[in-house]
């Protein structure tokens, strides 16, 4: 009897056991699901310094686009020749920063791979915050467009001067500096 109540003393150990072991894997399951699944930008994400973390994605890309992007549509680029200046606006050119991908790359920080990985990922930003640079883009084809137009205007041959003798009468004109623009140069600044 003493073997029976033993046995069975042991069986409900080992069942207690393996129950609490699975109550503790679950909870630590739930745990990181907690952490790492949402809709929201992890904490201590940053695009170009902003601070994106807790947004949407699409509140990630509102907020880049005002605090990125919003500038360019007043600021000028100015082009400077004697007396003449041309001003064109940097959305003349499509310029800014490619906030779209930005907000996607900080939206997907830590959500590829294991749930185990992503959980150590995202635990990590609470050491550590990441730092996502957004490019700056703008439209070679129309920065191309306006240097050319600006070359047609701005290029001068160079012109010698004349000495001509017409009936006694001496005329020498001027000689004239010629001006070639470095279209490179110019579309590259």
């Amino acid at each position: 009897m003493k073997r029976k109540a033993g046995a069975i003393f042991g069986a409900v150990l080992v069942f207690c056991a393996a129950a609490g072991g699975y109550m503790l894997y679950g909870n630590q399951q739930e745990k990181m699901h907690n952490l790492v699944d949402g809709d929201a930008i992890y904490n201590s994400i940053f695009v170009n310094g902003i601070d994106v973390s807790n947004l949407e994605k699409h509140e990630a890309e509102e907020l880049l686009e005002s605090k990125l992007n919003d500038r360019f549509e007043e600021m000028k680029i100015s082009v400077v020749k004697d007396d003449n200046t041309w001003e064109f606006l940097y959305t003349d050119f499509a310029a800014g920063f490619d906030v779209k991908t930005a907000a996607e790359a900080a939206y997907n920080y830590g959500r590829e791979g294991s749930l185990k990985g992503r959980y150590k990922i995202v635990k990590a930003l609470e050491e550590e915050a990441v730092t996502i640079e957004s490019a700056f883009e703008y439209d070679k084809s129309k920065v191309d467009s306006v240097v050319a137009g600006l070359e047609k205007i701005v290029n001068a041959d160079a012109v010698d001067s004349t000495l001509t003798i017409n009936k006694g009468d001496i005329t020498i004109t001027d000689d004239e500096i010629g001006f070639v623009m470095d279209k490179k140069a110019t579309a590259e600044n």
